[in-house]
């Protein structure tokens, strides 16, 4: 069950383009979900704008869902060439693989963004994203206020999402258990938690060591005396207790709050 962990390379996320001295725009197009096996279809697509010699700036696809259409957004400059836009669009109508196509004009000059498609969504639930300055001003001043009474709220908050979220992942890979654990690290990095590494399990024994790099809550807290993941560590210690079929303890022997190079995180069976 180890797995090497892998320096830090960002993500920037985001359906938008910000060009200040470019003149950009956004196709917005539906695909039929059959095509998705089809390798000609994204370079026929491609091929409009090249021979129009139209450079691609940002593109972007939902993710894959049986039979669900897939929904593209291509946003690409234009230069003084705008005649072009509509026959484009018209040769992307006239091909049978598309069910819609869209054009997304510019909010103001070298700014396009994404103003089709919404709510944002993971496994069909709705979700919202924030940035790490609110997040942290969140933890921190409600941990201020609150002290240790809002730490044990969190705990429990994390304990019960992480119910959810092991249910979840057996809808997607049954109850294999490797697959769990390799989904579950992976889910967790993508929605930015931080990288997991699950250093030591023992199906046997009903135990857990779980390593958590560059966590988004502990790194909310600095110099810190003791350790400070609790939605973290209670979402974890939920997500093994579904794992494991029976109550878990949970404790964090390191933290990246306090200095530590990564969160450390033990899980076992709690005591009757």
């Amino acid at each position: 069950m180890n797995s090497k962990v892998l320096s830090p390379q960002n993500y920037e996320i985001g359906r938008y383009v910000y060009h200040p001295h470019l003149d950009v725009y956004g196709i917005y197009i539906v695909v039929r979900s059959e095509m998705l096996e089809t390798p000609s279809v994204l370079v026929n697509i491609f091929k409009l704008f090249a021979e129009n010699e139209l450079p691609i700036v940002h593109f972007k696809l939902s993710r894959p869902q049986l039979k669900e259409p897939i929904r593209a957004l291509i946003f690409f400059a234009i230069g003084r060439r705008k005649e072009v836009i509509d026959s484009i669009i018209e040769e992307l109508k006239r091909k049978d693989y598309i069910i819609e196509v869209m054009l997304i004009e510019p909010i103001f000059k070298g700014f396009v963004a994404d103003t089709v498609m919404f709510p944002p969504t993971l496994n069909g639930e709705r979700i919202v994203i924030l940035r790490q300055p609110l997040i942290k001003m969140l933890l921190n001043a409600i941990v201020k206020e609150y002290g240790n009474g809002f730490e044990v709220l969190l705990y429990y908050i994390g304990y019960e999402y992480g119910k959810l979220a092991y249910a979840t992942h057996v809808e997607i890979v049954g109850r294999d258990r490797e697959k769990m654990i390799t989904l579950s690290k992976v889910l967790f990095q993508l929605l930015g938690f931080g990288r997991m590494e699950v250093a030591d399990i023992n199906l046997k024994d009903k135990t857990a060591v779980v390593r958590i790099y560059d966590s988004i809550e502990c790194s909310s807290f600095k110099n810190s005396t003791r350790p400070k993941s609790y939605f973290i560590r209670g979402m974890l210690a939920g997500w093994f207790e579904e794992f494991f079929g029976v109550k878990m303890h949970s404790e964090e022997t390191k933290c990246i709050a306090r200095g530590d190079p990564y969160c450390e995180m033990r899980f076992y069976r709690a005591k009757e």
